[in-house]
């Protein structure tokens, strides 16, 4: 028999029935004359005692329910013993007395408990697919401004073991911004210190030491600094550092929860050395050549200068011999030796002043060159010192005759010796100096 009858009974509606489970259920009592039953071909819910069984078919779905039909008051009539189904079970016909079924009222609760589990399920398998999506899809790294390089050392750190702890950083190409990536999924708190390698870093002047720190968070596998603490030094230049990275790892709950527990995140810290260079590493090996030769150039200078300026001194001390040799050969008495005097101030004695004053400059400036500036003041003062000597002494004498005069030729060429002697010494030093350092050819 057709199975089309619908009946409304507590907040819901259950079916469909055939006429005889509905004839079945009348007899018992489960329903009756004001209970509102429909079927296809009714415009409305009626009561069971109004309803045309027998009406044609003039609808496909059940029609609204009247407005008023949750106002009505409860039936008094018990269902405990019709055997409804729930809206997820299939409808049987009750076959007697001895068959009893679970009631109405039950069903449609079970049902209702059963839709609410089923949601939270649901709500918490999709969050948990969102979380672990998250957590394995590879991040879209938002880096701007570095070398094809660095983005390719920077997104290989995804790649790695996450157990192993792993970090790249990278100097953006305008050195204005600097990047850390990371294998860890967590979000990291972290501090990190950058000790810079003194002889492999591209400084424009002398830096013993460069310390600087960063502070920030690496969300998503990535951090971006744009400024730093120079703890040590003038500034921060491009090279190779040894890192200190320390922070803490943010728990998940924290993280995605917002829950501030503070004590679930998880300390840690590492070291490694790495190239912080906008360019890749062979460019930065060359720069390297190229800025270590510069500064060899550099330290050059000033040696070169002082190697200049003994030899200087060598010359004007050989060619003031000269001069009081052929001013005493001219002379024959002590008055006729002023010659060498004014021959000694005309072409030594300015050159000797200038070459003195710089290097009393120098010593002034700083410790770099003190023994090589001491040294040069001491040559032009002898050189001065044994002019004016030989100059006060020859003129007091009233007759220059030939044994005086080889007495006082020997005297001088004594000192001259001596002291052309001190400056090679010197000059050897120095040059030995400018050896090492053009032997530095490499950092």
């Amino acid at each position: 028999m057709k199975k089309e009858w619908y009946i409304f009974i507590n907040s819901g509606h259950n079916g469909p029935y055939s006429l005889m489970e509905m004839k079945a259920f009348y007899d018992k009592r489960d329903i009756k004359e004001t209970t509102l039953v429909w079927k296809e071909g009714l415009k409305e819910w009626l009561p069971l005692g109004k309803a045309d069984l027998f009406s044609p078919v003039l609808n496909d779905v059940p029609p609204p329910l009247p407005p008023d039909v949750f106002n009505l008051k409860p039936q008094s009539t018990t269902v405990k013993n019709i055997s409804l189904p729930s809206l997820f079970q299939t409808p049987s016909v009750p076959t007697g007395p001895a068959e009893e079924a679970a009631p109405l009222s039950v069903g449609i609760q079970h049902g209702s408990v059963v839709k609410v589990i089923s949601l939270f399920v649901a709500v918490i398998i999709i969050v948990a697919g969102i979380l672990v999506y998250k957590d394995s899809r590879v991040p879209n790294l938002h880096i701007r401004g570095i070398s094809p390089y660095n983005r390719e050392q920077l997104e290989n750190q995804l790649a790695i073991d996450e157990r192993n702890m792993s970090f790249a950083l990278a100097l953006s190409m305008d050195r204005s911004n600097l990047w850390i990536t990371t294998n860890q999924k967590n979000n990291l708190s972290v501090t990190i210190d950058l000790h810079a390698n003194p002889k492999r870093i591209l400084a424009e002047d002398n830096q013993n030491e460069i310390l600087v720190r960063l502070q920030g968070m690496v969300v998503n596998h990535l951090g971006h600094f744009t400024t730093m603490k120079i703890l040590k030094g003038s500034r921060f230049y491009p090279g190779e550092y040894n890192v200190h990275i320390k922070g803490k790892k943010i728990h998940w709950l924290n993280q995605y929860l917002k829950l501030n527990k503070h004590e679930l995140n998880q300390p840690f810290e590492m070291d490694f050395k790495t190239l912080i260079y906008s360019g890749n590493s062979r460019e930065f090996e060359r720069k390297l050549v190229e800025r270590h030769v510069e500064k060899i150039n550099k330290s050059l200078k000033p040696w070169q200068d002082k190697l200049e300026a003994m030899q200087t001194l060598k010359s004007l001390t050989e060619k003031t011999l000269t001069i009081f040799g052929v001013s005493l050969a001219n002379s024959t008495k002590g008055k006729d030796f002023v010659t060498f005097e004014q021959n000694y101030i005309k072409e030594i004695a300015a050159i000797v002043q200038v070459i003195v004053l710089a290097a009393h400059d120098e010593i002034e400036k700083g410790p770099d060159y003190k023994i090589a500036n001491e040294a040069i003041i001491g040559i032009g003062k002898r050189l001065g010192e044994m002019a004016s000597d030989m100059i006060t002494k020859i003129t007091n004498i009233k007759k220059l005759d030939l044994k005086t005069k080889n007495k006082w030729r020997q005297s001088y060429q004594v000192k001259t010796d001596s002291l052309l002697s001190f400056i090679q010494n010197n000059i050897t030093q120095v040059e030995n100096q400018i050896k090492e350092l053009q032997a530095q050819t490499r950092p």
